[in-house]
């Protein structure tokens, strides 16, 4: 059991953590003023924290953002996504930030969108990261977080992708479902490019 310091109202609750290798890394909103359930300041900073999943001993706890934020409608937490030992971590400033799961350390961090943030969970694809920004999805260089392109549609992105063989699946926070090819999301602007509506 791991009393997570800092934590803000639902943050820690309403995010999904992440498991691997025996390291279990979750991103939550923390430092606000106050006792539950009244918080006399809610606003907040997001945290990164690296534990021992076997013995629940707290590793390491990054502070991601400079200074304090209202969390708004994104006091969910920040699902971080985990491969080959880096993190993937969006951040409630808009943008993503690389860390070595052991030592904490920053590799890169991708510049923000100008029609969208880069907040919702990240899912790596063939040396890709595919992250819902607002009605886009921008596909990112995993190795340096520059991005490659800003797919653009007319849905809502907030949830984690999943892909399908070639195929990306993304449910929408307009009621929506849809599967783009990764190639057009790769290579297109909008949804309209490859005959969708």
């Amino acid at each position: 059991m791991i009393k997570l310091p800092y934590a803000t109202t639902s943050a820690v609750g309403d995010a999904v953590m992440a498991v691997y290798n025996g390291y279990l890394v979750d991103g939550f909103l923390g430092f606000a003023k106050g006792s539950m359930p009244l918080l006399k300041d809610i606003n907040s900073r997001q945290v990164l924290l690296v534990a021992n999943a076997t013995t629940g001993k707290i590793i390491w706890i990054e502070n991601v953002t400079n200074g304090t934020v209202h969390p708004g409608d994104t006091n969910n937490g920040y699902n971080p996504e985990i491969v080959n030992g880096v993190i993937y971590e969006p951040t409630i400033e808009g943008k993503v930030i690389a860390y070595n799961l052991t030592t904490g350390n920053i590799l890169w961090e991708s510049p923000k969108l100008s029609n969208g943030v880069l907040q919702a969970a990240p899912t790596y694809y063939n040396g890709y990261l595919l992250v819902p920004a607002g009605t886009s999805i921008a596909v990112l260089n995993s190795t340096n977080g520059n991005v490659i392109n800003v797919f653009h549609t007319q849905f809502i992105m907030r949830q984690q992708m999943m892909v399908v063989g070639n195929t990306v699946i993304e449910a929408s926070g307009t009621n929506y479902l849809f599967a783009v090819p990764f190639y057009n999301l790769l290579h297109d602007s909008s949804i309209s490019d490859i005959g969708m509506s």
